[in-house]
């Protein structure tokens, strides 16, 4: 009786999963700087108002699975350059390729400008 019980849990967990697999999709791609085409590493990709997300390792390739269907607001960021937000729908059981080129902010463009506040000594 115990190895039916056995059996039979494990076929449940196998069927939950099957079942989680058909009812969510994925999305992947790569992350290029616009002008160089060079892959940018660490590009923070998330599905607006989820808790799905991940960041670009150093080929500039990210992939985020088990995403629910539906229709999402994709955003990627990252320092240095212009934030881009893009909608995409997942499918069931199917996965997203999705390549982003992201532009660099002025930040990025000749002489570093960093904020310093004043501070007055008084000796």
């Amino acid at each position: 009786m115990n190895r039916l019980a056995t059996i039979f849990f494990l076929f449940c967990c196998m069927s939950i999963t099957a079942v989680q697999a058909q009812s969510s999709g994925s999305i992947e791609g790569q992350v290029f700087d616009l002008e160089s085409s060079e892959a940018l590493t660490g590009v923070n990709i998330v599905l607006k108002g989820t808790n799905y997300g991940a960041a670009t390792n150093i080929n500039g390739d990210y992939k985020i699975s088990n995403i629910p269907s539906g229709t999402y607001t994709l955003r990627a960021t990252y320092l240095g350059y212009e934030t881009i937000e893009q909608e995409v729908n997942i499918r069931p059981g199917q996965t997203l390729t999705f390549n982003l080129e992201m532009k660099l902010t002025f930040l990025g463009r000749g002489k570093w400008w960093f904020p310093v506040p004043s501070v007055r000594k008084s000796w």
